[in-house]
């Protein structure tokens, strides 16, 4: 039993390989990879190829786990067990948003830009969901997101916050709030908070 890395952190890949040998033909069969007693999800009856089992997962919590792999044995050799080695998980960074618009006042109709920053994480993937008030101004893919409106009522702040596909709620580092001027130039003097 081999891992591709024996120190990972939470949400990281890591593939386990269990490698069978035989004195007569190459073994067959399935092979069940457990963490600490429990089948790694995917892993419960991987097919051997070439002698060899391959196990990749990101599932694993931060902790440490005994991984092992159950051979089910074939026609030939009987069922039997790889391992266990120890695989350390480490806590993953935390992410931080921090959230910027093109323009802190504009006119009526002119696009304003919103840009999300994500940092920290192990490589953070879904969706953002920018909202004035209650209400969705429109949504892009994870990462570096921008949304381009043109949208902006006269007179009225706009504040942009993000959600999580998985519906959980995300605050920024900063809040926004501007003006947005009639076409006369007329502003209700409303500020960056």
């Amino acid at each position: 039993m081999d891992s591709s890395s024996y120190t990972i952190t939470a949400g990281q890949n890591v593939t386990f390989t269990a490698r069978l040998m035989g004195n007569a033909t190459a073994p067959t069969g399935t092979v069940a990879f457990k963490a600490n007693g429990n089948t790694i999800a995917g892993c419960s009856t991987v097919t051997v190829s070439n002698s060899t089992a391959l196990c990749t997962t990101n599932s694993l919590t931060a902790g440490s786990y005994q991984i092992t792999g159950a051979y089910s044995g074939d026609s030939v050799y009987s069922n039997g067990l790889a391992g266990p080695i120890t695989q350390t998980v480490n806590v993953a960074p935390a992410m931080k948003l921090g959230i910027d618009s093109s323009q802190y006042t504009s006119l009526y109709g002119a696009a304003v830009t919103f840009t999300v920053t994500v940092t920290g994480g192990m490589n953070p993937t879904g969706t953002f969901r920018f909202t004035d008030g209650s209400n969705t101004i429109a949504g892009s893919r994870c990462g570096r997101a921008r949304q381009r409106n043109g949208h902006l009522h006269h007179g009225r702040a706009r504040r942009a916050s993000t959600k999580s596909a998985a519906g959980i709620r995300a605050t920024p580092t900063t809040a926004l709030a501007w003006p947005v001027r009639s076409p006369s130039g007329s502003t209700d003097g409303y500020k960056r908070q």
